[in-house]
Formats: C-alpha cells, sequence, structure tokens
C-alpha cells in the first residue's frame, strides 16, 4: 500500500479545487517493502498524509493569494515562503499579540490607579487591591506574550 504526500518533487498528478484542476505533487510516505523502517504506525502514517496534504492545499492557497496581492503572473519562492509564515504563525501570533494588547490594557489601568491613588491621597483596601492586582495581570500578560513572541 502506498500513501501519498503532497512535495514539491516527485511524481504529479492533478487535484480539483474549485472546479480547476491543478498540479499536485506527490511522493510515497508509506511502502509495503519499507513499512518497518518508518517509525509510523500504517494508521499514523494515513492521518500523517492527511495533516500534510491539509498544510500543503493551504499553503497552495496562501501562496497565490500572495502573488495576487502583488499583482504577479506567477507563484515566486518569496511568495511561497511568505505563505508559509503566515500559516504557522499566524494563530500563535494572534493570540499572543492579543495577550500584549490586554496585558498593555490592565498594566495601565493599575499604573492610573495607582497614580490617582498617590495623588488624591485617597487610599481604600479594596482600591489598593484592585490596582495592585490589575498591575501584576498586566505585567504577567505583558510577560508571557513578550516570552512567547
Amino acid at each position: 500500500m502506498i500513501e501519498t504526500i503532497p512535495s514539491l518533487s516527485g511524481a504529479t498528478d492533478f487535484h480539483v479545487q474549485g472546479g480547476n484542476p491543478s498540479p499536485r505533487h506527490t511522493v510515497p510516505i508509506l511502502n509495503s517493502d519499507r513499512a518497518h523502517l518508518t517509525p509510523f504506525s500504517e494508521r499514523a502514517a494515513e492521518v500523517l498524509g492527511q495533516k500534510v496534504n491539509d498544510y500543503s492545499d493551504r499553503l497552495q492557497t496562501q501562496a497565490i493569494e500572495m502573488s495576487k496581492r502583488h499583482q504577479a503572473d506567477q507563484v515566486s519562492a518569496s511568495d511561497v515562503e511568505r505563505a508559509a509564515e503566515c500559516l504557522i504563525s499566524s494563530v500563535r501570533s494572534k493570540r499572543y499579540r492579543f495577550m500584549s494588547a490586554a496585558g498593555a490594557l490592565l498594566f495601565s489601568i493599575g499604573g492610573s490607579g495607582t497614580l490617582t491613588i498617590m495623588t488624591t491621597s485617597q487610599f481604600s483596601n479594596s482600591g489598593i487591591v484592585v490596582t495592585f492586582l490589575l498591575t501584576i495581570a498586566g505585567t504577567a500578560l505583558l510577560a508571557v506574550s513578550f516570552v512567547k513572541d
């Protein structure tokens, strides 16, 4: 049994997407005579092949969109590189950008609360606790987003 995954080299077959045939390059991932050499079970190889196919389809679509943004006639290698960066980092980057923004907001609220308490000399236990917690939460979110991004 031969499972195939998309690759930039190998045999070409055609994959119909949106009614238009587009070439898809494939390479064997599991061959019956080499099945004992792979660390993947047969089911794992099938799932791996499907995941790679899905990623390849998304990468192809994203690269085509990148080239269209630049009004190019063909997809260039730089379009593929940018598309790969977008696919890999998009979910993670969005999450950490949100954490950074939320952390900055909480830190700012805590800082303004601290400044208000100090300038007006109106101290209350609840005001100090809330200001302290907002500042700590904002600092933590900012620190995590800076370290992870």
